[in-house]
């Protein structure tokens, strides 16, 4: 009867808006592991990541305040509106970190990047991947705890498996661009084929799952690819703008572009954050299934 038993997520008061995020997509199992603060830390980061930019993140923060005000009396409402604020306050974070105020704008007004999205690609992609990494590899930690918790000794050796075979595939990666000695990438081969080993022989057929972890670490380029994006439309946005001729036209054309950028701005981030945790994160540790528990009277 153990995964009949109803569950209720517990977490600190802080943390409670993000459980509409876990139950988005399903209840995690009664004993198993509940992936909402892992989802409070990554989801803005990753949000606040690709929108990168101070004046959208200050706009979505004010909207999400209207919000909460107006409709806050809605559960769901609420929660949203506060999740959003966290990854607003993001945004501003690493649009400080990238020196953009509705694009390129920023430099304009003092704000001097650090990162210049537009230009320094192979930075962004070597934190792109960086990123990925780790919170894959934290999916694969999760992952053998559970089941070591569950005494599945044979799942557990193929996750630690799963796990060299990430790093190992990282290292590789790295010391092939010139990031670690050239040397290490021998090493990292090796770790690979003996990674693969221990996954076949404890994991079997099922244990080959581990390997779409290596296409998994790949996938945090949309980071990357859809930030730079965004600043680029950001930038088209004040180009076009300024070849207007004309401070009414430049208004609305600069205006009209940028309204599009910020929704795109909020969606697509939106999107993509939620997908590189419910997809590259969770298969390796989630147990979903869990039955809401609901009380004959409160």
């Amino acid at each position: 009867e153990w995964g009949t038993v109803p569950v209720v997520l517990q977490n600190p008061p802080f943390l409670r808006p993000f459980e509409s995020l876990t139950r988005l997509i399903a209840l995690p199992r009664y004993g198993s592991i509940d992936p909402t603060p892992y989802l409070a830390v990554f989801f803005p980061l990753f949000y606040g990541m690709i929108l990168g930019d101070v004046g959208y993140g200050l706009l979505l923060l004010i909207a999400s305040e209207v919000v909460r005000r107006r409709y806050g009396h809605q559960p769901l409402v609420w929660d949203l509106s506060i999740i959003f604020m966290v990854a607003s306050g993001s945004a501003v974070g690493f649009g400080l970190l990238f020196g953009e105020l509705f694009g390129e704008l920023g430099e304009r007004v003092g704000l001097h990047p650090l990162l210049n999205r537009m230009e320094a690609f192979i930075p962004l992609l070597y934190l792109s991947v960086g990123i990925g990494t780790l919170h894959v590899a934290l999916g694969i930690v999760l992952g053998a705890l559970w089941a070591w918790r569950q005494r599945e000794w044979k799942e557990c050796l193929a996750k630690v498996g799963g796990l060299m075979l990430v790093l190992s595939f990282v290292c590789v990666i790295a010391a092939l661009a010139g990031l670690l000695p050239r040397e290490l990438a021998t090493w990292g081969l090796l770790g690979m084929l003996l990674s693969l080993a221990i996954i076949i022989g404890f994991g079997g057929v099922r244990g080959a799952m581990e390997l779409h972890n290596l296409v998994n670490v790949l996938s945090y380029l949309r980071l990357m690819g859809i930030g730079v994006a965004s600043a680029a439309l950001a930038f088209a946005a004040n180009k076009l703008g300024g070849m207007a001729g004309n401070l009414l036209l430049a208004i609305v054309i600069g205006g009209t572009l940028h309204a599009i950028n910020l929704l795109f701005g909020v969606l697509s981030p939106t999107i993509q954050s939620l997908r590189l945790h419910y997809v590259e994160f969770f298969e390796n540790f989630f147990a979903p299934g869990g039955r809401p528990y609901r009380p004959f009277k409160r």
